[in-house]
């Protein structure tokens, strides 16, 4: 999961091409135009890699309050795997 990227920045990449439409034909100009609102409609339903949210609430139900230090605390490890999982998991 190390190629997260942004959706808006991916839309609107996709948009301005679609905008910068290269093409003069008719029906390849229609083409183009649709294709892209096709590409657009994929990357809306792609779900989403890290949810910080969930990242959050597991990181807390995981976290223990320690007697020692009066904080919460979480095991190193446990918080690394949760945030490489993006939140997903138990």
């Amino acid at each position: 999961m190390g190629d997260l990227i942004s959706r808006k920045a991916v839309m609107k990449a996709i948009e301005k091409s679609m905008v910068d439409n290269p093409h003069t034909e008719g029906k390849v100009s229609v083409n183009h135009f649709y294709e892209h609102q096709h590409f657009m409609s994929m990357v809306i339903k792609q779900p989403t890699a890290y949810d910080v949210d969930k990242v959050i609430e597991r990181l807390d139900s995981h976290s223990e309050i320690s007697l020692d230090l009066g904080v919460s605390v979480i095991k190193l490890t446990d918080a690394i795997g949760i945030v490489r999982g993006g939140g997903k998991g138990e």
